[in-house]
């Protein structure tokens, strides 16, 4: 036991039944609980390298994203002028969810984009295009005015 003055706990945050682990000196771990065992695929192997790869890459590219001379530039401290520890990180915290959000909306585009492209091809509204696509042309869309 070391002669080292311990910092007291107050009587209210003290549980009713103390673990065990709250009056031992010492600790140990069983080698089947370790955190690198509990993996999807065991470290160090092919597998393993393989997906970490790919997840270190999109967090890389992420970081780029937010980093760059984009809206956000979070790398730049002159996007983040205030006083205070607190105020600078909920900047960041804004400029991260502005890009979370642009983010979700580019992708929101995009499968509104490939959805009406597939449903021109899919649900042919016209004579025109059951003539052509039977011959093996692709027709060029009509742009129709509104009424």
């Amino acid at each position: 036991m070391t002669d080292k003055i311990r910092p007291a706990v107050d009587v209210e945050d003290l549980p009713d039944f103390a673990d065990k682990i709250c009056s031992q000196h010492s600790v140990s771990f069983d080698i089947a609980n370790n955190r690198r065992n509990a993996q999807a695929f065991e470290h160090g192997t092919k597998e393993w390298d393989e997906f970490h790869d790919h997840a270190r890459n999109s967090i890389e590219s992420l970081n780029d994203q937010i980093k760059s001379n984009g809206p956000e530039d979070i790398e730049s401290a002159r996007r983040r002028r205030v006083r205070g520890f607190g105020a600078a990180p909920i900047i960041v915290t804004i400029l991260l969810t502005n890009f979370n959000l642009r983010k979700i909306a580019a992708f929101i585009s995009d499968k509104n984009r490939d959805d009406a492209k597939n449903t021109f091809t899919e649900n042919p509204s016209s004579a025109r295009f059951a003539a052509a696509t039977a011959n093996g042309t692709t027709p060029t869309p009509t742009p129709t005015r509104p009424e």
